[in-house]
């Protein structure tokens, strides 16, 4: 796609690219210039993000969970013992 017409990036941060990549590696802020290096550190911090924030849910789930139970069991609902430890 040329730089020029409706999707035209020139002049914005979208177009900027570091130094000596040939238009390579989009100006980052950790300012690498490898694109190999580039791909590798946002694939970790993808799983980072990603595992922090099914952990996240993970919390928020069980925290439903032990809060319903107790009313479930309250109003006469058969429920599971989820949390009953042998």
């Amino acid at each position: 796609m040329s730089g020029e017409g409706r999707y035209s990036t020139s002049g914005m941060i979208e177009g900027q690219f570091e130094p000596g990549t040939n238009g390579q590696v989009l100006k980052n802020l950790l300012g690498i210039n490898n694109c190999a290096e580039l791909e590798r550190v946002e694939t970790e911090r993808l799983y980072d993000f990603t595992d922090q924030l099914l952990d996240e849910c993970y919390q928020n789930t069980v925290e439903k969970v032990k809060t319903t139970i107790p009313q479930t069991q309250a109003v006469g609902l058969p429920v599971y013992n989820l949390f009953h430890h042998s």
